[in-house]
């Protein structure tokens, strides 16, 4: 989407170029025609009157990347969505990406300078979240995940599916602060979840469910976040990611029909991703994802709110890591997926296990002492209140 002042910086930039936009009511076709005339062949031979902002270039790209030729509609298949701030982070050299250079963990399918085209990707269901009084929010482990890695400074994706206009409108609030961009297969429903209670008490029913993700999913990234909240993710993707991060918790939750409660059943090896790097499940979902915890593998971490994480370790050696000291826990809603995000993030830029635990439970504590989304931390308020090794 573009705001009425870039529009009128646009129209400013590509008016006196002959692509006959007029002042009011500019057509999609042809704002589209005048983008590819200015990446065009072509482009050197144009005089422009003023240089073209840097975010311009970026809305220009995203135009031409992801529309047909004229006379097609791409919005039927996708809806791509994207804040300034992402158009700014496009427009960066790669190798200026924090997760793109060679002082991080190595990047398999890449060369040692990076060059991916975000830092992070969350693929999940964004929901609509209703509370037990009736009010809705944002939802859904991609969503608060992207949320901790876009306030730890990443340039941040989210793969999702459902109805756009409403999981824009949920996404909103967030939108000027964030590089964020969102990608929605669409869908006839969004996922809708009621939600009641915290921790071990919360149940949920579910309402509506958007559909299955799948297969569908291009990434370029450098940490690939598989988020789902209702089995809605596949074992496949297309392209290149660094690291892989997984919260298994929507694999192994069940539900009989729509309107009813959300229940747990054991995890079923084939819903697993081909490749995974490292594992966060809570401590509610132990017997479900047995299968992954008293097998070898990836780094694996088990939440366990205010009480510390247990790290089973690659070589199966189990660790305990405390958690900061908490205030006051007023809202944990969304809790374990901040702690995922920041623990895959830490990871990533090459901490050790228990260090990158340590980083995660900061991460948690912050969210769990405010209300709602608002209340995730920055990298320096995390900073701030981690403790254990380093």
């Amino acid at each position: 989407m573009i705001t009425r002042d870039q529009l009128e910086q646009l129209f400013a930039v590509l008016y006196p170029l002959g692509g006959g936009i007029a002042p009011a009511g500019i057509p999609g076709a042809q704002l589209v025609a005048a983008a590819q005339l200015l990446q065009g062949p072509g482009k050197l031979a144009l005089r422009r009157p003023a240089p073209v902002p840097r975010w311009l270039w970026g809305v220009l790209v995203e135009c031409v990347h992801n529309h047909p030729p004229l006379g097609h509609n791409s919005r039927a298949r996708r809806s791509i969505w994207y804040t300034r701030a992402h158009s700014d982070a496009r427009a960066r050299d790669d190798h200026h990406s924090a997760l793109s250079s060679e002082r991080t963990m190595g990047n398999p399918g890449r060369g040692a300078g990076g060059g991916w085209r975000v830092d992070y990707t969350a693929v999940g269901h964004v929901t609509a979240d209703v509370l037990a009084d009736g009010s809705r929010q944002a939802g859904g482990g991609a969503f608060y995940s992207a949320l901790q890695a876009a306030r730890l400074g990443l340039s941040t994706r989210i793969i999702t599916r459902g109805v756009a206009a409403e999981i824009e409108s949920l996404l909103e609030p967030y939108r000027s602060e964030l590089e964020l961009e969102l990608e929605v297969l669409p869908g006839t429903r969004t996922t809708v979840l009621e939600t009641f209670g915290q921790g071990a008490q919360r149940t949920q029913r579910l309402l509506s469910w958007a559909g299955p993700i799948g297969e569908s999913v291009d990434v370029d990234t450098a940490i690939l976040h598989l988020a789902p909240v209702a089995r809605e993710t596949g074992p496949r993707w297309r392209g290149h990611a660094g690291f892989v991060g997984l919260t298994p918790q929507g694999l192994v939750r069940a539900w009989a029909s729509e309107g009813t409660p959300v229940t747990r059943v054991p995890l079923q090896e084939q819903l697993l991703p081909r490749r995974f790097d490292a594992i966060v499940i809570s401590e509610q979902e132990r017997e479900s994802c047995a299968v992954l915890i008293d097998s070898p593998g990836p780094v694996l971490a088990v939440t366990a709110a205010a009480r510390a994480t247990t790290l089973r370790l690659g070589d199966g050696e189990r660790r305990t890591v405390a958690v900061p000291a908490i205030g006051a826990l007023r809202d944990d809603l969304g809790a374990g997926d901040v702690f995922a995000a920041a623990f895959f993030v830490a990871l990533r830029e090459g901490r050790p296990a228990e260090a990158a635990a340590s980083f995660a439970n900061a991460a948690a504590a912050i969210r769990i002492e405010g209300l709602g989304a608002s209340a995730i931390g920055s990298r320096a308020q995390i900073d701030a209140r981690t403790s254990g090794p380093e």
